[in-house]
């Protein structure tokens, strides 16, 4: 099964704050790594990877997971984006606001 993977336009800190952010999401809503895990299938270390940076979110878990998270699926997806693959976040949404994606755009843009 091939390794689910961020796109080469993410640095560590948009996977860490990914993670971070996937954490709130859970906890607000009172749920641990284990039922997370178990709502979708998957073994809490999964959950733990996910929350920690260190690998992208599966396609095919996106939508439970917004729903477990109760987040509508538009707006989990258009979060899961800006971490995922930043540069194609901005060419569709825009950068207004966001000091750090739009370090990364700057970036992007001066690399030859």
């Amino acid at each position: 099964m091939p390794r689910t993977t961020f796109s080469a336009n993410v640095v560590s800190s948009d996977r860490e704050d990914l993670g971070k952010t996937l954490r709130t999401l859970r906890e607000t809503r009172g749920l641990t790594t284990a039922q997370v895990g178990d709502h979708l299938g998957v073994s809490r270390a999964i959950i733990s990877l996910w929350e920690n940076g260190r690998t992208a979110v599966r396609p095919k878990y996106m939508g439970p997971l917004a729903d477990l998270y109760g987040m509508d699926h538009m707006e989990f997806g258009k979060l899961m984006l800006r971490y995922r693959d930043p540069f194609l976040y901005a060419l569709m949404f825009g950068v207004k606001g966001d000091k750090a994606l739009q370090a990364v755009i700057e970036r992007l843009s001066n690399d030859d």
